[in-house]
This record gives C-alpha cells, sequence and structure tokens, in this order.
C-alpha cells in the first residue's frame, strides 16, 4: 500500500516515506537545520520515514531524521535533525 500524504503537507527533496504511511495535513518532512551558533553541522543526506507509521498534524521531522516502522508520531510533534527514532515508539501530543 502507497504512502499517504496531505496535499497541504511539505515534503523536501531527499525524503523517502514508506509503504502504508500516512502524514496528516501541514506536517513538515525533512525541514533543514538551522544553524544557531554557525558552527558547521553535518546532516545525513536523507530523510526516511519508515513503513506503516502515522505523521500527524504541525509535525515536524527535520533533515537526516530516521523515523523507523511502525511509528506513530502525534500532531503538534518537533523532531529536529539527525534523530533515530526506533521501531514501533510513540511519541505523544506535542513533544
Amino acid at each position: 500500500m502507497r504512502p499517504t500524504v496531505h496535499p497541504t503537507a511539505v515534503r523536501y527533496p531527499d525524503v523517502i516515506i514508506g509503504n502504508g504511511t500516512i502524514v496528516h495535513e501541514f506536517a513538515v518532512l525533512g525541514k533543514p537545520y538551522r544553524p544557531v551558533s554557525g558552527a558547521p553541522f553535518r546532516e545525513r543526506r536523507y530523510t526516511k520515514v519508515g513503513m506503516e507509521c502515522y505523521v500527524g498534524s504541525h509535525t515536524t521531522i527535520g533533515k537526516g531524521s530516521v523515523i523507523e516502522a511502525g511509528c506513530i508520531v502525534d500532531d503538534y510533534v518537533k523532531i529536529e535533525s539527525n534523530v533515530t527514532v526506533r521501531q514501533g515508539c510513540l511519541i505523544i501530543y506535542s513533544a
């Protein structure tokens, strides 16, 4: 089953979305890192959301992050760049 991505969701280049994943309205996938201190920062090339995941509305997943299969990332969650969320995790509303 192909992923379902709401038309208002933003999908940056180099984002991979697994089969059966649902991405809700106004989610942002692959948002580039914003430099804070001016120090160089290395991001992974791809952002990946695994199979059978749920990405809630108004959720942001940073560039280079990996969300493994079966995860639920609830509404209004912010995941910064280069984070790995292991298989089957639940990240609750507004975390």
